[in-house]
């Protein structure tokens, strides 16, 4: 039987969505946590069928606060706020599915997973991270500049309209960290595919 369903949770101040999907019920667990706000993983479901993680997990792809279906919630970014949000979402993970979950993080959401699982071992099985991010903060510059580099070298109005007008960071509103990391996004695709 195949699982493949789309629902809200309530995290503390915030609405987030997930997708929960398997091949068969009663597979274990897996929560994917994404490189940051601002980037959709519910969008991200053809990518990671490719893995075939559904044969073996029940994968739920989170869009956290601050992008996809949950950046429609007000509530303010910080980490902080993402570490307790993944905490909240654990004990739902694992209540409703009867054991602690495997969590895979990546890029911003290896460095979120880890500090979820130091605060509640007991609410992950194992922890798997991927170019986990130490320097906050030179993250974030660097991002920032690549993306208003690249569209200025590519001569992209609408990206460097709107990379100005946010300005350098820190990006604390989900709006303003959405906008640069679609551009990185985006621009990083112009730059590798020239």
């Amino acid at each position: 039987m195949e699982l493949d369903r789309r629902e809200s949770v309530d995290l503390g101040d915030s609405t987030q969505w997930i997708r929960i999907r398997a091949a068969r019920a009663g597979n274990p667990p897996l929560l994917l946590v994404q490189m940051g706000p601002g980037l959709p993983m519910l969008n991200e479901v053809p990518a990671f069928r490719r893995l075939a993680l559904e044969d073996d997990f029940t994968v739920v792809y989170w869009d956290q606060r601050g992008c996809g279906r949950s950046l429609r919630s007000a509530a303010a970014l910080s980490i902080e706020a993402m570490v307790d949000d993944t905490v909240r979402l654990l004990t739902i993970l694992a209540d409703r599915f009867g054991r602690p979950p495997v969590v895979a993080g990546f890029s911003m959401g290896a460095t979120i997973s880890a500090y979820a699982a130091a605060r509640r071992p007991d609410l992950v099985s194992a922890l798997v991270t991927v170019g986990m991010d130490i320097d906050g903060p030179a993250i974030e510059e660097n991002a920032y500049r690549f993306a208003l580099t690249t569209a200025r070298a590519r001569r992209h109005r609408r990206a460097i309209r709107q990379l100005e007008a946010i300005g350098p960071p820190p990006h604390l509103r989900p709006e303003q960290f959405a906008t640069r990391a679609r551009w990185n996004m985006t621009l990083c695709w112009y730059w590798t595919s020239r």
